[in-house]
Order: C-alpha cells, then sequence, then structure tokens
C-alpha cells in the first residue's frame, strides 16, 4: 500500500532533489549557510532521491518506496560502515576535513547523517545502471572451503598489513571487507561475486564497478568545489590529482562498491535487513542498527575531533587579530567568514592592510585562524615565509604549540605545496 502511494508522487520526487541538487551548488558558492557547513548532507541525500527517481522513469519501480525499511537500516549500517574506516584512517592518515561545523552537536550529527548515506548511495547508483545484485544465488557452489577459507584469510591480512605499515600497504584497506564477506556470502548461499563469476555471469559485476567509479567521481566533483571538505594525504601519490583526489586513488572506487554490496548481502543474509528473499528480518534490526550506529559514532568522533577533523569554518569573529572596530564594520557591510575577507584583502581593502598575511595564511588550504596563530610562533607570518618552510622543523615546531588538533608532517606537506603554488602564481 505504502509502495503504491509513494510511486505516485516519485517523479516529483525526484525532481525535488534535482532542484535540491541546483540549489545547494549556488548556495555552496555563495556562503549561504547551511550550505557552508552541511553540503554533503544536501548533496547526497538529494542524490540519493535523485538516482530513486531515474530508477523508476527507467524501470517503472522506486527501490525507496518499495522497502523504506530496508534503506532506513541500511542508512544506520551505512554509518557503522564509514566510521569503521574513519577509524582506520586514525592510524593510516590518508585525508582530514577543513572547516567543518564549529558547534559539536552540529560537526557530529553532520557526520552521522553524512555518513548514512555511503551504502545507499553507491547501491541505488547501482540499480540505476542495472547491476541487478539482488536477484539470489543460483551457482552450482563447488569452490572447496580451503579456497573460501584463503579468500577470508586474506582478507583479515588485508586489514592487518595497513594497520603495522600503514605507508606502504594503505591501498589494501579498500578490498579487506570484499575479501572476508563474499566467501561467507557465497557459502551462506547468499548474493556472492564468487557466485557470479562461479557461473560466469559477469554483467552485475561491471555494473557495480561502474557505480563504484560514477558514485566517486560525483563525491570528489562536489568536493573540490566545497567549502567543508576532506583532503587527501597518501603518500608517493599527493601531487598528482584530479579534483582533490590522487589519479590512481579513483581505481579504489570501484573495488569499494563491490564492498558496498558485499556488505549489504552479509546484512540480508544475517537478517539485519529486509531482502527480496522469503526470510524476512529480525523485528530486533532496526535496534541493532541504531545501537552499533550510535556505538560506533561514539567511539569515532572524539577521536576524529582530534585526528581528522582539522579546522573549523573560518567565522569573522575567529579573527581575533582584527581590531575590534573593523571587523564591527566589517560585519556591518555583510562580511560574515574568512572566505569573504579573503576576497577583500586581495581586492587590497586598506582597512585589512595590517591583517592581510594573517587571513591569506588562516584561509590557505584550510589552516584556519588558530593554526595560523600557531605558524606564527613558529616564525611563519605569510605564505611566502611558509613556501620555504621544511615539513619536519615546521612539524616539530607545531607539536610544542597547544592546539585542538596537532596537524601530521603529511598536511604540512600539502600546506607547503599550496603554498609554493600560490607564490608561483603570484609571480606570473
Amino acid at each position: 500500500m505504502f509502495a503504491n502511494r509513494a510511486l505516485g508522487f516519485q517523479p516529483a520526487a525526484g525532481l525535488i532533489g534535482l532542484v535540491v541538487l541546483i540549489a545547494t551548488f549556488f548556495g555552496m558558492r555563495r556562503g549561504v549557510w547551511p550550505f557552508t557547513t552541511h553540503v554533503y548532507d544536501f548533496v547526497w541525500w538529494s542524490t540519493i532521491v535523485f538516482f530513486d527517481g531515474l530508477v523508476w522513469w527507467r524501470r517503472g519501480r522506486s527501490p525507496l518506496a518499495a522497502s523504506p525499511r530496508r534503506w532506513m537500516l541500511l542508512s544506520l549500517w551505512s554509518v557503522v560502515f564509514w566510521f569503521f574506516f574513519e577509524l582506520i584512517n586514525l592510524r593510516l592518515h590518508n585525508w582530514y576535513y577543513i572547516n567543518v561545523a564549529p558547534d559539536t552537536f552540529a560537526r557530529w550529527w553532520g557526520s552521522f547523517v553524512a555518513f548514512a548515506t555511503v551504502l545507499p548511495g553507491v547501491l541505488l547508483c547501482a540499480e540505476l545502471l542495472g547491476a541487478g545484485w539482488r536477484v539470489g544465488k543460483s551457482s552450482p557452489g563447488k569452490l572447496p572451503t580451503w579456497c573460501l577459507n584463503a579468500c577470508v584469510g586474506v582478507g583479515v591480512v588485508f586489514f592487518i598489513l595497513p594497520l603495522i605499515w600503514p605507508r606502504n600497504f594503505y591501498p589494501l584497506v579498500w578490498g579487506g571487507v570484499f575479501l572476508f564477506l563474499d566467501p561467507l556470502n557465497y557459502r551462506a548461499s547468499a548474493f556472492s561475486f564468487l557466485g557470479e563469476i562461479e557461473c560466469r555471469r559477469f554483467g552485475a559485476i561491471g555494473r557495480i564497478l561502474a557505480a563504484g567509479l560514477l558514485c566517486g567521481l560525483w563525491w570528489e566533483l562536489w568536493n573540490y568545489w566545497a567549502r567543508v571538505k576532506w583532503i587527501y594525504t597518501v603518500p608517493f601519490f599527493e601531487d598528482q590529482k584530479l579534483f582533490e583526489m590522487p589519479i590512481l586513488g579513483f581505481l579504489g572506487f570501484p573495488p569499494f562498491a563491490l564492498e558496498c554490496v558485499a556488505l549489504a548481502a552479509a546484512l540480508e543474509r544475517l537478517g539485519f535487513i529486509p531482502g527480496t528473499a522469503p526470510r524476512r528480518s529480525s523485528p530486533l534490526s532496526g535496534m541493532a542498527a541504531m545501537a552499533a550506529a550510535l556505538a560506533l559514532s561514539g567511539i569515532a568522533l572524539p577521536y576524529m575531533d582530534r585526528g581528522t577533523f582539522a579546522s573549523t569554518y573560518p567565522y569573522l569573529e575567529d579573527f581575533r587579530e582584527i581590531d575590534l572596530g573593523v571587523r564591527g564594520r566589517l560585519e556591518e557591510e555583510g562580511v560574515r567568514d574568512g572566505f569573504q575577507l579573503l576576497e577583500r584583502a586581495g581586492r587590497g581593502d586598506p582597512a585589512l592592510a595590517p591583517w592581510r598575511h594573517f587571513i591569506e595564511l588562516s584561509m590557505l588550504e584550510g589552516i584556519g585562524p588558530e593554526t595560523a596563530r600557531a605558524l606564527k610562533s613558529c616564525g611563519i607570518e605569510s605564505v611566502s615565509v611558509l613556501a620555504l618552510a621544511r615539513d619536519e622543523e615546521l612539524h616539530s615546531c607545531l607539536a610544542r604549540q597547544p592546539l585542538r588538533h596537532q596537524p601530521s608532517r603529511a598536511e604540512i606537506r600539502v600546506w607547503i605545496r599550496d603554498a609554493k603554488k600560490t607564490e608561483s602564481q603570484a609571480g606570473e
């Protein structure tokens, strides 16, 4: 009944998703709150609704309307899934976030809502491309037990090696979930890629891989323009980038989609989410999903505050160095944040001349006013001076400063690289 009624509104819902995407783009570019600090939430929830509308347009059915409970539970397990990777990243230091919401509740809740989109976004994109992975298993199931156990073991190794030697083995993280779960799904006669390969059905696999690449491009495209964003610091590939992602890093998105589908198949197999099979999910599945999501976010977020949330959104009041009277005049003229300050300083506003170097340093790669003050204590008072700094010396000096977030050497290399780029462009 619910699905039938919802289908009548689905064309409008898909259109609303598209409208919200367009509004998000202009709101983000113009610095309109809440798009300034919660752009990811708006982008991916509207994208999910838009994808669902496209599926309805192509196939005459709405996955969200057909099983709303399934997608709600997938969203909660998505939170668990991505916070798992965030905890691993505390060891890897492969990415960090800048310009996040200053308020702790807004920052934590916004992260929870944003990470809830990962699984639904990838799976709906796969459905849009016609992956058809929810058809169940119809393979002979003849793979030997030792082979399945070996795959599970390799999956475990793929997590252990990056934790021990993160600099050399960090890419393995993006295959561990798949290698661990897919053999277990195969053994339990659930959907598995091993089963698809065994039966020589490669269409669904190819479409799922394509969905991962498409979602990755969509993630990185929006991240490039956003003010609240993540920045990658992966070893060996920090310089050659498309958007903010190292070019070779895009190769990780297709196998990540395999992990998303393998996890969804495992959750369905265990009764944690509803599926197309006759077996229903447990009545307690909703409570289990919420408990797991809250528990893992409660563990991860305090560590992320210190480890990966590198800077908060630079509002005007955070620039305490600027004379109070000047700040008051700027506020009356509609200046609200560091982005507008940087624009005014770049135009040569004489009122900001005494603080121009500090503003430019604060706004470079999301350094922020707090860290810019620490840099000043280390003798770095401008972008031009930062361009000449050595990362190991600067890291040692900043480690002695009372900062909420202690930047890693990889982050400092990002600053220095961008400072050199800025200086080079200024000299042209």
